[in-house]
């Protein structure tokens, strides 16, 4: 009997390390996946402002905004 109960512990063990591999992969996923946001109104970037220009830190609305402040007052 204690040999059936080793078994079972062991498979248990098992599948506990299984699951949390899985959730850890699911997590690394999630972070690499996770979708840009503006550096400042904190909304999502539109996909195809993302792809016009790769690596766009802020949403279109909030880059024109920076835009047109730094055309009116030009190194502030």
């Amino acid at each position: 009997m204690t040999d059936v109960v080793d078994f079972a512990q062991v498979v248990e063990e098992a599948d506990r390390e299984r699951a949390l591999a899985q959730v850890q992969g699911a997590a690394a996923e999630l972070a690499v996946r996770a979708w840009p946001l503006c550096l400042d109104c904190a909304d999502p970037i539109d996909e195809a402002r993302l792809h016009a220009v790769p690596g766009a830190g802020r949403c279109i609305h909030c880059q024109e905004a920076r835009e047109r402040r730094f055309r009116q007052y030009p190194g502030g």
